[in-house]
């Protein structure tokens, strides 16, 4: 199964009425955790894997 790819930049996420813990939360319901989930990082790819 592909792994999904997001990218995670604060002030888009704003802009589309979320945040970062809400999308992380959101894909944590379908099983999928993040490989980096770094909190410090503004801006990257966030890579999701299979829990």
């Amino acid at each position: 199964m592909p792994k999904p790819i997001v990218g995670v930049d604060p002030a888009n996420l704003a802009q589309n009425g979320t945040t970062r813990e809400t999308l992380f939360a959101r894909l944590a319901e379908k099983g999928m955790i993040p490989s980096v989930n770094d909190p410090n990082r503004r801006h990257y790819n966030e890579v999701f894997v299979r829990a």
